[in-house]
């Protein structure tokens, strides 16, 4: 018995949510895109190469694209405040993310292509209004040993 690409791709994401809840921990996979990647405004699961029952399981996806000319057009808005020195090179289409308000939202980031040290710029809703959103600050405890 052959199975199809799309059934095996929806069982090994559920083996995967298995093993990350047994275990608490985080796993990150990636997937492929179809051709519509080249087309599209506001990228989401319509545009995932594969099984589509992959994005049910999923808890957070989000599809990472260079921003195009228009795109790089509706942010001269926010841009031109010069809050921001370096201009974004890639985008975060985040079309879903479970357990938080922030969905279908875009973060804009500089990604140093000779290092590989990214940078958020900021984050905006699909319509490229610009959302304010607070730092995580993360507290850590200093042992001695």
């Amino acid at each position: 018995m052959k199975l199809r690409e799309d059934m095996v791709l929806f069982m090994f994401i559920f083996r995967l949510e298995q093993i990350a809840k047994r275990y608490g921990v985080y796993i990150s996979t990636a997937s492929q895109v179809n051709g519509d990647w080249k087309n599209i405004k506001d990228a989401d699961s319509t545009i995932l190469r594969g099984s589509k029952a992959m994005a049910d399981k999923l808890h957070r996806a989000v599809v990472a694209l260079k921003p195009t000319k228009a795109d790089l057009e509706a942010l001269e808005p926010i841009l031109r405040h010069g809050y921001y020195p370096d201009e974004p090179n890639l985008v975060y289409h985040i079309y879903k993310n479970r357990e938080t308000k922030y969905k279908d939202v875009k973060l804009w980031l500089y990604v140093d292509m000779d290092t590989m040290r990214i940078k958020e710029l900021f984050l905006t809703n699909n319509d490229y209004e610009l959302i304010d959103i607070q730092p995580t600050e993360i507290k850590t405890k200093q042992f001695d040993f």
